[in-house]
């Protein structure tokens, strides 16, 4: 089961993931992105200790990107295993995502 803990920097919404995230996680993750939506456009969703992520829970992510994006806003991921990049190469959402190595870097992507 995924794990959620959110924190905010300026005007910015971190979402840290741990654990697995597998089906069932998709929908509290949409929950939750659904929540911050309405009150921030800018998101950063933080891999660092996220162990598995299933196609479903990609499948939400991709959907969410799109409204972040449609918001005027952005759904940036940081701190990806070598393990999920290629995952996101594999499926090619590295063409949809903007991703960083850091929270640093994509903070500071929001303002360039």
């Amino acid at each position: 089961m995924v794990e959620l803990e959110q924190r905010q920097v300026g005007d910015v919404i971190i979402l840290e993931l741990r654990g697995v995230a597998e089906f069932g996680d998709s929908r509290i993750i949409k929950q939750k992105l659904n929540e911050i939506s309405k009150t921030s456009h800018l998101v950063i969703l933080d891999f660092t200790n996220i162990e598995y992520i299933g196609s479903s829970v990609l499948g939400v992510l991709a959907t969410e990107v799109k409204k972040f994006r449609d918001l005027g806003g952005d759904l940036k991921l940081v701190h990806l295993t070598e393990s999920l990049e290629r995952l996101f190469s594999i499926t090619r959402l590295n063409d949809v995502f903007s991703i960083f190595p850091d929270v640093d870097s994509a903070i500071a992507s929001f303002s360039a």
